[in-house]
């Protein structure tokens, strides 16, 4: 009998020498809790960002968030232009513009509009700021911020030191650009010497990313195949809608990504976007440029620079 107590006492110590070595189970959480709306205005505003309001004059004079500064994305393009939708090339003249609403590159902003019921406008103006160097930027509905007060009164934010932008042309594509690039068959060529020793199998040559053209027009605007000057495109095209990439609370969502990688886009490919007049096209260039992809580049002046 005593041998049996000693041998289940023994069994006993072994066990639980055994468990302390087994690690705990790592549990990784798959699915993120939703944020309700009440909860995000309040904590996006906690960190006093300046407001800008999208929404038309009327619209803004009508009803708006306390202390938002009412702007429109067409403020940013060039003057008279005969092509509506292009940047100002004055980026110094409209970071000027930034400094005097409290806003420099180091400056939290928060645009607010219409957000899935709008046209992008939001998106369009998020993305004039990141050309022009402004670093932290959120979207959001207006109905979402309404019922948050951010300050005591209207006033507007101190000025900003007058600074030089630092602008990210890339991220803007021309019309000229868009002719030569989308209508055109550019096909890519090895070096000679590379090619050589491609062949001679001393060194491996990578293939170029793949280039695509994502058309995020509303399916009414579509007519067939895009033609200019009896050339057709001659990049793969494909059609989403840019409220793909946005939720319902007017925030840009990365988890949209999968709707390009599963048509094989990657981070790092070549993509030109484009729609009607450029505010759509642009609204989702915020959003991938955002989310990490490399070379997302927005037809500014929407496919309308092609019907003049």
């Amino acid at each position: 009998m005593r041998n049996l107590k000693r041998s289940v006492l023994l069994l006993s110590f072994g066990l639980l020498a055994t468990a302390c070595q087994i690690k705990p189970t790592q549990v990784k959480q798959t699915t993120a809790t939703p944020e309700d709306p009440g909860s995000y205005a309040a904590r996006v505003l906690r960190e006093q960002p300046i407001l800008l309001d999208v929404q038309s004059p009327i619209d803004y004079g009508l009803s708006h968030v306390p202390g938002a500064i009412n702007t429109r994305w067409e403020d940013f393009t060039l003057p008279g232009a005969k092509i509506r939708g292009l940047l100002d090339p004055d980026r110094f003249g409209l970071a000027r513009r930034l400094a005097l609403w409290g806003i420099n590159p180091e400056t939290s902003v928060v645009i607010i509009g219409l957000g899935p019921e709008g046209h992008g406008e939001e998106g369009r103006l998020g993305w004039t700021l990141k050309l022009l160097g402004v670093k932290h930027i959120e979207t959001g509905s207006l109905r979402v911020f309404r019922g948050q007060i951010p300050r005591d009164d209207e006033g507007r934010p101190d000025n900003k030191p007058i600074w030089k932008p630092e602008p990210r042309d890339d991220l803007e594509l021309k019309p000229e650009e868009f002719q030569r690039l989308a209508f055109s068959k550019e096909n890519f060529k090895i070096p000679t010497r590379a090619r050589r020793k491609a062949l001679q199998s001393q060194e491996f040559v990578s293939q170029p990313e793949s280039r695509v053209i994502l058309d995020v027009r509303h399916p009414n605007e579509r007519h067939g195949p895009l033609m200019y000057d009896g050339k057709t495109l001659q990049w793969p095209v494909i059609e989403l809608s840019w409220r793909d990439f946005y939720d319902e609370l007017g925030r840009g969502k990365c988890s949209a990504v999968d709707l390009l990688t599963a048509q094989g886009v990657t981070m790092k490919s070549d993509i030109l976007i484009i729609d009607e007049g450029g505010v759509g096209a642009a609204a989702v260039g915020f959003v991938l440029d955002s989310c990490g992809f490399a070379r997302p580049r927005v037809l500014s002046s929407g496919l309308k620079a092609f019907q003049q």
